[in-house]
C-alpha cells in the first residue's frame, strides 16, 4: 500500500506530461485539417501552401513534441528515483 501512494505523484505528472506533449500536435493536426483549403492559393517552391504545412509541418511539430517528452520524462524519473542512469 505505501509502494502504491509513493508512486502515485509519479504517474500522475507522467499522465499530464503525455497529455500536454499529446495536445499541440493533436490540436495542429485538427486544424490543418480545416485551414489547409485556405492555403492552397498560395505557392511555395511550386507546391500548394497547405500541402507543405501538412505534411512537413505536423512532422516537424510531432518530432518536437517527442524529444520534448523524452526530456521531461527523464527529469521526472530522475526526481522519483526512477531513472535508469541512478
Amino acid at each position: 500500500m505505501a509502494d502504491k501512494l509513493r508512486r502515485k505523484p509519479y504517474w500522475r505528472q507522467t499522465k499530464l506530461l503525455m497529455l500536454s506533449s499529446l495536445a499541440f500536435p493533436v490540436v495542429l493536426i485538427a486544424g490543418l485539417a480545416v485551414w489547409t483549403d485556405r492555403f492552397e492559393g498560395v505557392f511555395v517552391a511550386g507546391m500548394p501552401l497547405g500541402f507543405l504545412l501538412a505534411v512537413h509541418g505536423v512532422a516537424v511539430v510531432t518530432i518536437a513534441a517527442v524529444a520534448r517528452f523524452a526530456s521531461a520524462q527523464e527529469r521526472i524519473d530522475r526526481w522519483h528515483g526512477a531513472s535508469d542512469d541512478i
